[in-house]
């Protein structure tokens, strides 16, 4: 960590208090969240077929992201709303340049209330920054094209 962000964030790091009134939420409580925000944003088989995924390719992953990066982070939505966070989640996936995932992740964006043009916007958005920093999208087109669709569906991101 460089020193200068060390020094700022070191006295917050060190504030272990709880929050006054606040219990941290058991673990299956978290579990529950992150099934219900799966379900709500990916809708119920396209879920259960992350969930799936996620425990195939770790236990541990399966184990980790469900409860707690679901349910424990992205299910709260005191920062960002779910269509927010899918968004959000779109964006991410465009900039990484992950097809498959970033198509996902416009059905659930769509599901959840955004436009085809907050899409199309977001993605030249994506691009343009890409372009300062001379990185090279491949599958940028292939996911604007997709976009660009009126086609919202229950579909298996990962089969694309």
């Amino acid at each position: 960590m460089p020193p200068m962000l060390r020094e700022s964030y070191a006295g917050v790091a060190r504030q272990t208090a709880p929050v006054p009134g606040k219990k941290a939420p058991a673990y299956t409580e978290f579990l529950e969240q992150g099934r219900e925000f799966l379900t709500e944003v990916y809708g119920q088989t396209q879920a259960q077929h992350i969930e799936d995924a996620l425990y195939t390719m770790s236990p541990r992953l399966g184990h980790y992201a469900v409860p707690l990066v679901y349910g424990g982070v992205y299910a709260d939505t005191t920062a960002l709303s779910i269509r927010e966070a899918c968004v959000l989640m779109f964006m991410c996936n465009m900039a990484v340049d992950t097809p498959k995932q970033a198509i996902g992740h416009i059905d659930s964006s769509r599901r959840q209330g955004a436009t085809k043009g907050d899409l199309l916007n977001v993605g030249i958005m994506v691009r343009s920054i890409a372009e300062m920093y001379n990185v090279k999208l491949t599958k940028w087109e292939l996911i604007m094209e997709t976009v660009d669709t009126d086609v919202v569906n229950d579909r298996n991101p990962y089969e694309v």
